[in-house]
């Protein structure tokens, strides 16, 4: 039931010597009437949406690519446990100070985050039963999520990597599933990824976040996780200065995990982004392209011999 308020209406002649008359009609504020109220309809059946201070989850799951040599290299994938996660309010100062930065909620900047920016979850590791999992139970809004990766558990030996995801739009009783890869190349250097999600059935293109280079050659690897059936051609288009050993590759993936890879070859040296387009046809010849880049980065070693940063010519 709502409250009906009435008003005595006045006509006051705009022009009274028309005829008939013209009327406008206007009230007299200071005087009402409580007259009643207005009663709906009864309601047989009703729902009741989730308040906005309601918890969501999410879900993270850490897991690692072993990947061999070549164009379709073998691999295994398994389970990160014990790696320390992270979860971070894209609101907070800090991160939006890091937000508003040259390289925005990015590889370069995960680093820094961890060491500098307060978490607002409890701080966590993926499980220790061979799932690699971690949950975390928060409130609605915008996350951050980075974790530690340290291959050989000696803090501070050089060899970290902090692999990130966004977790955008966490709604209040909504569960967000966010995995953190990553690649474990041949000569035993290791990567943090990145990934798409395309949905359809699903497919997901996981990819490095960037490639450390140390030599004059190396590999630039993708992983294609499908369920149903989708074709995927990737092409690859490195800065000038380096040659790819082929401009594109195309792997029909049908509920199932493929991995191709690209040999880089540095010939002069222009150390930025590789770009990196993804041409997918799916369900009843339905296309799809998205385009990504790859960064680089520099081991300490070749930085000092090229005269740049371990960014290399993107670190301006």
């Amino acid at each position: 039931m709502i409250p009906l308020r009435t008003y005595p209406a006045i006509d006051y002649p705009k022009n009274p010597a028309a005829d008939p008359p013209v009327l406008y009609d206007y009230s007299r504020l200071d005087r009402s009437n409580w007259d009643g109220h207005i009663e709906s309809t009864p309601a047989s059946s009703f729902t009741l949406l989730a308040s906005s201070t309601a918890s969501g989850t999410i879900n993270v799951k850490a897991e690692k690519f072993t990947l061999s040599l070549g164009r379709y290299p073998h691999f295994t994938m398994g389970p990160i446990n014990g790696m320390p996660v992270k979860v971070y309010d894209v609101s907070d100062e800090c991160i939006a100070r890091f937000k508003k930065s040259k390289w925005g909620l990015s590889w370069y900047n995960y680093e820094s985050i961890w060491n500098n920016c307060a978490h607002v979850a409890s701080f966590g590791l993926t499980d220790q039963n061979n799932t690699g999992r971690i949950s975390f139970t928060l409130p609605p809004g915008d996350y951050l999520i980075i974790g530690l990766y340290d291959p050989d558990k000696n803090q501070n030996s050089g060899d970290e990597r902090y692999v990130g995801v966004m977790a955008n739009d966490l709604d209040p009783r909504e569960t967000l599933n966010k995995y953190l890869w990553v690649f474990a190349m041949a000569d035993g250097r290791e990567v943090p990824c990145k990934y798409t999600t395309m949905i359809g059935s699903e497919l997901q293109i996981i990819e490095p976040e960037y490639v450390e280079w140390d030599g004059t050659q190396e590999v630039y690897p993708f992983v294609y996780k499908s369920e149903g059936d989708w074709t995927v051609t990737t092409s690859i288009s490195p800065p000038e200065g380096f040659v790819a050993d082929t401009s594109k590759i195309t792997e029909e993936v049908v509920s199932e995990v493929k991995a191709v890879q690209f040999t880089l070859t540095d010939v002069g040296s222009k150390w930025k982004h590789t770009k990196v387009k993804h041409k997918i046809k799916y369900h009843k010849g339905k296309e799809k392209t998205i385009e990504r880049e790859i960064g680089v980065r520099l081991s300490k070693r070749l930085a000092k011999q090229k005269g740049v940063s371990i960014f290399g010519d993107e670190d301006n």
